[in-house]
């Protein structure tokens, strides 16, 4: 006897929390959602609906995925993220919803200066949410976004074209600030932004399985300080920021006064300030070019 929508989204994950895998509930909605174009809430209203053989090998293919470590995002290839939904895949890592926190300080400090043209740089772009979202969000932007992987900005494009902000987001391919150069982009910008790797190649191996089989190294390593990257950004950036212009960038755990510490001795910024994610985690320091 064929199993309904209900039946099937409980055999699942039945079989997830069999293979002690988190959030067994949630990923079967999501893996469903995807397969059926439902919302999650939808799929209880269609309960009774049956799944076409395709379905079900679909279905049947996301949870081996699953059961093998996959991540749900390379799996269903989209995430969300400050309320849109992105196209997600190997080439770059998944963006994280304490990102938000980030993007977050950008859009408050120039919603209310909307007027005037406002130029950000987003280093180490990867997928592209960040700037993406920031061209989105700010309709007098233009951003610059650069990475080191011209996979991950073939990603990156891909998603700006799906939000029709491709002409106000240019992608360069390169290291840090290399690309800016001979530019004449000297005291350009209004905005550096920036989730630079910050994981330390000692706690690397400390890691969950999912990322580091996964994700792509390069997005996660930083060397053995912790804010190496933080402090390039920082001291580089000053070069192309304008005075009074922002700089933000995301820190992992821990690590938050020690780069308030290095803005702060360094004469280079001021107004420094440090901003919690939704978990009360101090993930993002920002301040103004002195």
């Amino acid at each position: 006897m064929a199993q309904t929508l209900l039946e099937t989204l409980n055999s699942a994950t039945s079989l997830l929390k069999e293979k002690n895998l988190p959030n067994p509930r949630s990923t079967s909605e999501l893996f469903l959602s995807s397969i059926l174009n439902l919302k999650r809430v939808d799929l209880y209203l269609n309960r009774e609906k049956i799944l076409s053989e395709k379905e079900k090998d679909k279905l049947f293919f996301y949870l081996k995925e699953r059961i093998s470590g996959k991540p749900i995002q390379y799996i269903i290839k989209n995430t969300g993220f400050y309320g849109l939904e992105f196209k997600t895949d190997p080439r770059a890592m998944i963006p994280r919803p304490e990102t938000e926190t980030l993007v977050n300080e950008v859009i408050q400090h120039f919603i209310k200066k909307e007027s005037e043209p406002i130029k950000i740089i987003d280093i180490g772009t990867g997928s592209g949410v960040i700037a993406i979202t920031l061209a989105y969000e700010l309709k007098n932007s233009f951003v610059y976004a650069t990475d080191i992987s011209k996979d991950a900005l073939e990603l990156a494009l891909e998603n700006a074209k799906i939000f029709k902000v491709e002409k106000r987001v240019k992608f360069v391919l390169g290291d840090f600030f290399d690309p800016l150069k001979n530019k004449n982009l000297v005291d350009f910008f209004d905005c550096i932004v920036s989730n630079p790797p910050y994981v330390k190649d000692s706690d690397y191996k400390n890691l969950d399985k999912e990322i580091k089989d996964f994700e792509p190294e390069i997005a996660f390593l930083c060397g053995d300080d912790g804010i190496n990257f933080h402090k390039k950004i920082a001291k580089e950036g000053v070069k192309y920021l304008k005075k009074g212009g922002l700089l933000v960038l995301e820190i992992a755990l821990g690590n938050a006064e020690k780069l308030l510490e290095f803005l702060s001795s360094s004469s280079l910024y001021n107004q420094i300030r440090i901003v919690k994610d939704l978990a009360g985690i101090r993930r993002v320091v920002s301040g103004l070019r002195s």
